[in-house]
């Protein structure tokens, strides 16, 4: 007999820690101040990354990721 599962958490804004840090390695979510070189990222790395996102059609431009950046932060 399978067990039942039990619902998975919800998160919500606040849940996540602004900065995670283990053994040396700093994990921090995205500020303001890194808008270029988000976008810098993402151009550098869209060509290999594009196979596993078949959603993304093209590279987004500057002014769109600067709209996704500016709503991951509110």
């Amino acid at each position: 007999m399978a067990q039942a599962s039990s619902p998975q958490p919800v998160l919500r804004p606040g849940d996540v820690p602004e900065r995670i840090v283990i053994e040396g390695l700093l994990l921090r979510r995205w500020q303001a101040g890194d808008r270029e070189a988000r976008y810098r990222a993402i151009l550098a790395s869209f060509d290999h990354l594009h196979a596993w996102m078949d959603w993304a059609d093209n590279p987004p431009t500057e002014h769109q990721d600067a709209e996704r950046l500016e709503e991951a932060l509110n």
